[in-house]
């Protein structure tokens, strides 16, 4: 069993124009992640996850997740140049940093 949290964002003319609703923000993803392992009966389908975000508190959502044993954490930091406190503080957060359009590989 997958399960993804994440936005489903709205197009026009091949352009983001918004977010459906719910949007999900670091806050709420926590919530929603923190509420679904919390189910009587809930069992991981893998004690892996991979965790996605532009911001430091993204993946504080898997924190005291039950049965969740692994997790690599990937950080995109959306600024060519990225100032240096952003960059540390990034570099704190994720196991991966991704910098502006690069791509590892």
């Amino acid at each position: 069993q997958l399960r993804i949290w994440g936005n489903r964002m709205r197009w026009a003319d091949d352009r983001v124009v918004g977010a459906e609703e719910p949007v999900v923000t670091f806050l709420t993803k926590q919530e929603a992640v923190q509420a679904y392992c919390e189910l009587d009966g809930w069992r991981p389908a893998a004690t892996c996850v991979l965790a996605l975000g532009d911001g430091v508190r993204d993946t504080d959502c898997v924190k005291g997740c039950a049965g969740v044993e692994h997790v690599l954490q990937v950080g995109f930091v959306n600024k060519e140049e990225p100032d240096k406190d952003t960059l540390d503080s990034m570099m704190q957060a994720y196991d991966i940093v991704l910098i502006g359009d690069e791509v590892p590989f």
